[in-house]
């Protein structure tokens, strides 16, 4: 039985440490500084491993990725990564062969649409974002290098 589960724990962290490596390094590099930043908080970074969510944002039909903060958590220091203002998210599109991150800020919430044909992002972000009085939506495409808004 022992031996069973050692099997099976092995398993378990080689499928962990795939998933990570087919991460791209932007996304494995921004993960690596929160967690540093997390435990010099105090805190222990927690679901840290299955953050990064794969995702087409442009049409381009390569991997582009949403880290989104509010899905992991900093043990021992629970607003470190979201506050009044949101949660951190970050947006890494495929370059070719590489990855860059192409957008970072605090929203509280964000989802796919389409703008005028294209793929886009929108965002709801607190006030201090909108430079206006309450929380506001937010919308961007992809122009090759970064995401750029959309008024």
């Amino acid at each position: 039985m022992r031996y069973v589960f050692l099997v099976v724990s092995w398993l378990m962290l080689s499928l962990l440490a795939a998933s990570a490596a087919d991460k791209p390094q932007v996304l494995r590099d921004i993960m690596a500084s929160a967690a540093s930043q997390c435990r010099g908080a105090g805190g222990v970074p927690i679901k840290f491993e299955a953050a990064g969510a794969e995702i087409d944002l442009n049409g381009d039909g390569a991997a582009d990725w949403v880290l989104d903060f509010s899905d992991i958590r900093c043990e021992g220091a629970s607003s470190y990564f979201c506050g009044l203002a949101g949660c951190q998210i970050y947006i890494i599109m495929a370059q070719g062969p590489d990855h860059i991150s192409a957008w970072g800020d605090a929203v509280y919430a964000w989802r796919q649409i389409k703008i005028a044909g294209s793929l886009g992002v929108q965002f709801d972000m607190h006030e201090s974002a909108c430079k206006s009085a309450g929380a506001c939506t937010k919308s961007f495409v992809f122009d090759g290098s970064r995401l750029r808004e959309v008024k």
